[in-house]
């Protein structure tokens, strides 16, 4: 697909192997091979349970059952059959995904149908193992409204939040989801979002999310964008990729697994580990592209990467659906990232079936609960290992030994603990819960301008009908929602235990009615109308109330908090704006619901009752009715003619009532007491009638509801913004904290490592610690040439010795004797001292004879005589050459020589010539006479 960026390293290794065990049967085969997006294979590590699902059905086994099977004696490819399970459960739906929270007591359940669509279950684990209660049942479930053949494409739980889960569709779209006893959703993205997969960070603070344009972004559980990595470089527009699986594995580090955007079953996905810089570093994101490192061949599947992180290792395992074995990648001594080469007995493969076709895995998982030692040979055996599991396309769970020899690596299992039944949570009938298409109208024109007071669509089922406001002075009636204009404060609105028309009504003429909106209190169901756009209204949202509360004096809502804010002016309590009656206001409105309240004696017919609300929001009179018996509150069931408007004629009397009352029991104090205090409200009620005849409420001008409004609004952004702004910085500390620490930390180490390497028993101890593999390996190279270094140098010295001893047989042969150079040296400087001598001696012969003739003079150079050119000097040597030939003899005999005079060599010549003769040996002589 793409351009590899760096090509990944890899290394031959041998002290990590997958040790197969034997197999269990969980499922009989299917008849065709599972083609869509599947994970069906899940381990709870703190129970010691697997989760394994095929086709309808799931089944729960305990994990030390399943290891179990690997004591028995026979070879590790042998299939072991009939292990019970723990439940199964056996559905309407085809399963795709199973998945377990942290806490590993919720199992979610993922399953479609052709008639019911896509559907989200959440079981109970501690329901399983609770043999009181054989039909197991979800407690809690989810139907999104998509279309019947989404898929759940990618499901997963949060790391540190058991009740938080983060789901995206195989239509693009993404939820976050609040499981408690009921599943509620907390964000929401569409399906234009092109969502592909989900990973949550190692402390669960974010979600990281793959899309379709190969982009991973980073999202707060409220699904709002922190950061977003952009697709590898290596990977270009003509050939599209989108991201396809994504595991988080540590802060700046993801592996994301991309296929081709277009699906094509042929190209195989490829696995790209991204590391990012950290936030003061100027450097750029850097990809390493491990390719299809799985070599996945099979094109009949859909793409999916089963990645599972062991973090005490810095291990990576990674699985393809389209391959039959498991890739390591591995990183030592926090250096780069690596592909581990396993020998061909240490690798993990699934089995072939009976006709040598391969089978693919549905899931993978790693269990840490393990107890049992680990069987190499007769002799050896190993402490119990962590287990990995895969689940075959051929019903088959594959256990494979995870044994790393690596030195100083950590034990990582630990035994699983017992689950008990405490806190089971029950499943409820009708809990299916279906996902809202649209939030209610009414919500959408509600600005949060006030945090404190809820604002939610106001919903409420009361049947009471609504009595014309001309002739009511209270009337108590639904209204309809508010316009775009009007405030509207919510409160939890009740749902009633009874929807009985209210026989007790207030009746007469007033100001009070919804014709001059003065004062009117009313329910709110969506359905009406919308009032005056000048209203300005308190409303409540739907909670249930666990029974019907009798009406008794109560404070009135006031919200507090608005007051000094942006009411300063206007009174919110009844008896401080009914005591300020001789000031005309502005007319004000007040849409809140009032408790419906079944007041009555047992026996009687007749009942006091009021719309439904919840129990605090009670009108208080103007002055405090005192009750000397309190009244009982008895639900009485409502008359026939509940669901009929009430005309204003039909609002029963007080004499009326009297009369009725009277009929039943005249002679109960109870009763008198309640006529008594009928009497005294009637009285309070003219009273109050005739002090608020001409009383005129209105709290400001539409103008200045406007302004208000949008100063609410800013209000509201701006604390939004703060509250960002203080997140970010409050993720900046952290962030410093973490680095701080990590400083202390490195500097302590340095400080510890500096100690230890003056302390000789330490560097003593260090010497005998066997070496890593890298090391060892280097050692054995040293060793190596080493040995072919001596073994050079031996074979040198005997070629050597060889030929020394030739040259010694040669020397031998030669029968002359040798002459040592001393010898030649003597010969030649003692004849070139005798032909110096007798040079000089001939050249003193030649002196002699040359002065004799008086030619030659030592003491001056020879000058001509002036003599000789007169030519008298010709005569004396003429005289003198006759008295030298007279004298001449011939001598017949021969010339006596001359003894020769000793040779004189000067004293610095001779310690120079010692010196050179003391230092050589004599040679010895010997006689070569045969």
């Amino acid at each position: 697909m793409g351009d590899d960026a760096d090509s990944p390293p890899e290394r031959e290794i041998k002290d990590f192997q997958f040790r197969q065990m034997k197999k269990v049967r969980v499922f009989e085969p299917a008849e065709d091979l599972p083609r869509d997006r599947s994970c069906l294979l899940t381990v709870s590590n703190k129970y010691g349970l697997t989760f394994v699902g095929l086709d309808r059905t799931f089944k729960v086994y305990l994990t030390q059952n399943i290891l179990a099977a690997d004591k028995a004696d026979g070879s590790s490819y042998e299939v072991v059959k009939g292990i019970p399970a723990l439940a199964e459960v056996t559905g309407a739906r085809s399963l795709h995904h199973l998945a377990l929270s942290c806490d590993e007591l919720t199992l979610s359940v993922c399953g479609t149908s052709e008639e019911a669509g896509l559907s989200i279950m959440f079981y109970d684990v501690r329901t399983f193992i609770n043999k009181a209660r054989p039909q197991k049942s979800p407690f809690a479930s989810l139907q999104p409204a998509v279309a019947s053949d989404t898929l759940v494409q990618d499901l997963k739980w949060n790391p540190a939040q058991p009740s938080m889960l983060a789901a995206c569709l195989s239509d693009g779209s993404m939820m976050i989801l609040e499981v408690t006893d009921v599943v509620k959703i907390q964000a929401q993205r569409p399906a234009t979002s092109g969502i592909t997969c989900i990973g949550w960070s190692p402390k669960g603070k974010q979600v990281a999310v793959g899309k379709m344009d190969a982009t991973v972004c980073q999202y707060t559980p409220a699904l709002e964008e922190r950061k977003v990595i952009p697709c590898p470089p290596f990977y270009t527009s003509d050939q599209p990729v989108k991201a396809l699986d994504v595991i988080w594995l540590r802060t700046p580090v993801f592996a994301v697994a991309y296929a081709a955007a277009d699906g094509c079953l042929q190209t195989p996905p490829e696995l790209v580990l991204i590391s990012l810089p950290k936030r003061d570093e100027k450097q750029e994101n850097k990809y390493v592209n491990f390719g299809d490192s799985v070599y996945g061949s099979c094109t009949e599947r859909q793409h999916h990467y089963f990645l599972s992180h062991i973090e005490d290792w810095d291990l990576v395992l990674a699985a393809s659906a389209a391959s039959i074995e498991v890739s390591v990648i591995a990183r030592q001594d926090d250096k780069m990232w690596e592909v581990w080469i396993l020998e061909d007995a240490s690798r993990a493969e699934l089995p072939v079936t009976e006709s040598n076709d391969d089978t693919l895995p549905l899931g993978l998982a790693i269990d840490y609960t393990s107890q049992q030692e680990i069987q190499i040979t007769d002799e050896k055996t190993l402490p119990p290992a962590p287990t990995m599991l895969m689940l075959s396309t051929e019903g088959l769970l594959c256990p494979f030994a995870l044994l790393n020899l690596n030195p100083g690596v950590k034990q990582l299992v630990s035994p699983a603990t017992p689950l008990t039944l405490e806190g089971e949570r029950q499943p409820k009938p009708g809990s299916l819960a279906t996902q809202p298409a649209k939030a209610a109208p009414s919500a959408a024109s509600v600005p949060a301008a006030f945090p404190n007071i809820a604002l939610t669509a106001v919903s409420s089922t009361s049947s009471a009908p609504a009595a014309p406001s001309s002739a009511v002075p209270f009337s108590f009636v639904p209204t309809a929602p508010v316009s775009s204009s009007s405030f509207t404060f919510s409160v939890p609105t009740t749902y009633s235990t009874t929807t009985a028309q209210p026989a007790f009504s207030l009746g007469g003429s007033g100001p009070f009615g919804l014709a001059s909106s003065s004062f009117s209190f009313a329910s709110k169901p969506p359905s009406e109308t919308p009032s005056a756009p000048s209203a300005f209204s308190f409303s409540t949202p739907s909670m249930k109330p666990a029974a019907v509360p009798a009406l008794a004096p109560a404070p009135a809502p006031t919200p507090q908090s608005l007051a000094p804010a942006s009411l300063p002016a206007v009174k919110l309590n009844l008896n401080d704006r009914f005591s300020s009656v001789e000031n005309p206001a502005p007319a004000f409105s007040f849409n809140s619901t009032l408790p419906k309240v079944a007041v009555s004696s047992s026996g009687t017919a007749s009942t006091l009752s009021l719309p439904a609300t919840k129990p605090p929001v009670v009108l208080t009179p103007v002055r405090p009715v005192q009750t000397g018996t309190p009244p009982t509150a008895v639900q009485k069931p409502a008359p026939a003619t509940q669901g009929r408007p009430q005309p204003p004629q039909a609002t029963v009397s007080m004499k009326t009532l009297e009369k009725q009352l009277h009929q039943k029991k005249e002679s109960d104090p109870i009763m008198t007491g309640i006529l008594e205090e009928i009497a005294h409200f009637q009285k309070e009620l003219d009273d109050l009638k005739a002090r608020s005849a001409k009383a005129d409420f209105k709290v400001g001008t539409n103008d200045e509801m406007r302004g208000l409004r949008k100063e609410s609004e800013e209000l509201h952004i701006f604390t939004l913004e703060i509250k960002e702004t203080t997140e970010s910085l409050h993720g900046d500390i952290g962030t410093l904290k973490t680095t701080l620490l990590e400083g202390f930390a490195g500097a302590e180490e340095a400080k510890t490592q500096s100690e230890l390497s003056r302390d000789k028993n330490y560097r003593q101890l260090l010497y005998k610690k066997p070496l890593d593999p890298r090391s060892e390996d280097q050692l054995k190279e040293i060793h190596r040439l080493y040995q072919y270094v001596t073994f050079a140098v031996e074979d040198v010295n005997d070629v050597l010795d060889v030929e020394w001893e030739r040259h010694l047989e040669k020397k031998k042969k030669q029968k002359h004797m040798v002459v040592p150079g001393r010898e030649g040296l003597f010969t030649t400087l003692s004849n070139n001292l005798y032909i110096i001598n007798q040079q000089k001696n001939r050249l003193d012969q030649l002196v002699q004879e040359l002065a004799s003739l008086r030619l030659y003079s030592k003491n001056a150079a020879p000058a001509i005589d002036q003599n000789i050119a007169t030519g008298t000097g010709f005569e004396s040597e003429l005289e003198s050459l006759k008295d030298a030939l007279l004298k001449a003899r011939l001598d017949v005999a021969p010339p006596k020589t001359k003894a020769k005079a000793p040779v004189k060599i000067s004293p610095v010549k001779q310690s120079q010539l010692r010196n050179f003769l003391s230092k050589g040996q004599m040679p010895p002589v010997r006689s070569t006479a045969p």
